[in-house]
């Protein structure tokens, strides 16, 4: 009888763990589109779907998601001067506001500087707005970094900075989900925080597997741009 009740017991808390990720994951999924935002200069940055206001900050680091209505096709993100009201830069965004086939919705990172340009990581096909590159690295190993997660779960960018395999989560902005990229150099937030200067080893942090996915087996010099994606099948590729 005894073993029976612990049987029952044990299958309850199986049924309760599988629910509880089954509606973490489907609840990580239901956002529709987003924008990360790596502002070094801490410039003055709004971000507008349509004519609403939703972020206003001149945060180091923010991030916004939310689902897009009637009148939000598209996104603006406007960023002014620390020092004045001067626009430096103004980008309009396709919203995923009737779009067919963005299920996942439209997803940017985006990395400003003031003197150095910026960097957009968009979408590589449909209606979402495209990839665009102004970014020109101001120090020997500025160069930008962007990790993606095209697999169906979400998981935490990575990094190991002073000895190979150490691994450090950025779980600052919340989890890197679906379809989600993010940009980090040298001058930008996490890496300025964690102490990155010329060598890095990328990783994924996957919290159904409560392990880290490697991109490479030791730390890496910062010499160029580099892109790297967590695959449908949790695995790390290195795509540029």
């Amino acid at each position: 009888m005894m073993q029976l009740i612990k049987e029952e017991c044990f299958m309850k808390n199986i049924a309760g763990i599988t629910f509880f990720l089954s509606s973490f994951l489907i609840g990580e999924l239901a956002l529709a589109d987003s924008i990360a935002i790596e502002n070094k200069d801490k410039l003055n940055v709004k971000v507008m779907y349509g004519d609403t206001v939703y972020m206003k900050n001149n945060d180091e680091r923010s991030y916004d998601a939310r689902n897009p209505k009637e009148g939000e096709e598209w996104i603006r993100v406007v960023f002014s001067s620390s020092k004045g009201s001067e626009d430096l830069l103004d980008l309009k965004l396709r919203s995923s506001y009737g779009i067919d086939d963005a299920g996942r919705g439209c997803n940017y990172s985006l990395l400003m500087t003031e003197k150095s340009g910026w960097k957009l990581v968009g979408s590589d096909s449909g209606e979402c707005t495209r990839s665009q590159d102004n970014y020109e690295p101001e120090a020997p190993h500025a160069h930008a970094y962007t990790v993606k997660n095209e697999s169906e779960i979400p998981v935490y960018p990575a990094f190991s900075v002073e000895k190979d395999n150490d691994f450090s989560s950025d779980s600052v902005l919340g989890y890197l989900k679906p379809e989600e990229s993010r940009v980090y150099s040298t001058t930008t937030g996490y890496w300025k925080n964690i102490n990155v200067k010329d060598h890095v080893q990328v990783g994924f942090y996957n919290p159904y597997t409560t392990s880290y996915v490697k991109c490479s087996n030791e730390l890496g010099l910062i010499d160029k741009e580099s892109e790297f994606v967590f695959t449908k099948d949790h695995q790390c590729e290195k795509a540029k």
